[in-house]
């Protein structure tokens, strides 16, 4: 690309941009024609210049038939070269016929589309239904590219500031939904996807403590649980039946089963409602077979979830206590 600053590389105002082989100009202004010529030549070069039109002719003709040249130097603040640039651009601009600029007016940024009917072609390729899809291998390169590429905190930060107070129209959440619809079903078929997404999860949450460890739930909050959950199981019948399922075949480890038998084994008396008798029995076990009821009522009762169990409520006994006649000391010991 060819220069001529006439002596004023360092000096600001109006400069012409020539395109020597079919005679299209671009006209501009600059505090420092020198610096203004660079940022031309590297953008040009670089293939991202923000003029599409001035880009298309240089990548077809190259940057040898370019001429840079000074028209007029203006000093003074910027509003005084863009008046001398808007004369200038009255004289030249026929609508990217042979000139590159966009726009008549220099206070006008250029079109977003850049054709020479902007908004036609913005319509046609709204109405146009085949739209670009990425291809699995254009997915593929991309992905490959941004592996291992950690998004900065001032980074996120901006993306915060800038969708807060954001929201989705009725009209968009809705084609959201109509698009994901199935999808996530789809990927949950399938295995692969599956384990990923497993051990993705269980990397994340490695080394940090549960979101609710420490949390004390106060009893509002447990009612509200309970009760939700009562409501998920008389609405789902088919949710205890998969549980049941996912179950079947599952053994408990060996200190499960240990606890599970200290907690069988612990002495606990029985007060009939009835009589007002009280019989101590050496372990819940001994004491549900005697009674004939489940363990698990007995638990029940201790958790306050049943005031009774087949006429009898529980207390559990402490093993140091001294059992004061002999006719008790033998149902104790069975």
């Amino acid at each position: 690309m060819e220069y001529d600053y006439n002596g004023f590389s360092l000096k600001s105002g109006v400069y012409k941009l020539t395109n020597k082989l079919n005679g299209r100009v671009y006209i501009g202004s600059a505090r420092e024609f020198k610096e203004r010529w660079r940022e031309h030549t590297k953008r040009l070069k670089s293939g991202n210049h923000s003029n599409k039109f001035l880009q298309a002719d240089y990548n077809k003709c190259g940057e040898d038939v370019f001429v840079f040249e000074v028209i007029e130097v203006i000093d003074g603040p910027q509003e005084n070269r863009l008046l001398v640039e808007q004369r200038y651009i009255d004289q030249h601009y026929d609508d990217q016929q042979q000139c590159y600029n966009l726009t008549r007016s220099v206070n006008k940024r250029g079109p977003k589309c850049h054709s020479y009917n902007p908004e036609n072609t913005a319509a046609k390729r709204k109405e146009n239904p085949n739209k670009h899809r990425w291809s699995e291998e254009e997915k593929k390169v991309i992905s490959e590219k941004l592996r291992g590429h950690i998004v900065s905190e001032e980074t996120r930060q901006k993306l915060r500031e800038r969708n807060i107070g954001k929201k989705h129209t009725e009209e968009s959440k809705h084609k959201c939904s109509k698009s994901n619809k199935g999808k996530h079903k789809e990927r949950l078929m399938n295995p692969e996807i599956r384990q990923k997404a497993i051990e993705a999860s269980i990397l994340s949450k490695k080394g940090k403590p549960a979101w609710n460890k420490g949390k004390v739930c106060t009893k509002e909050e447990v009612e509200k649980m309970s009760l939700r959950a009562k409501e998920q199981y008389a609405n789902n019948p088919d949710i205890k039946r998969k549980l049941r399922e996912a179950n079947l075949g599952k053994k408990q480890s060996e200190e499960t089963k240990r606890k599970r038998i200290e907690k069988l084994q612990k002495p606990i008396k029985a007060i009939s409602l009835d009589t007002g008798l009280e019989t101590i029995y050496p372990s819940i076990k001994k004491a549900c077979e005697e009674l004939g009821i489940y363990d698990s009522y007995i638990y029940q009762f201790f958790k306050g979830k049943v005031k009774s169990v087949k006429g009898y409520i529980f207390e559990m006994v402490d093993t140091r206590i001294v059992i004061p006649n002999l006719q008790q000391a033998l149902q104790f010991l069975g």
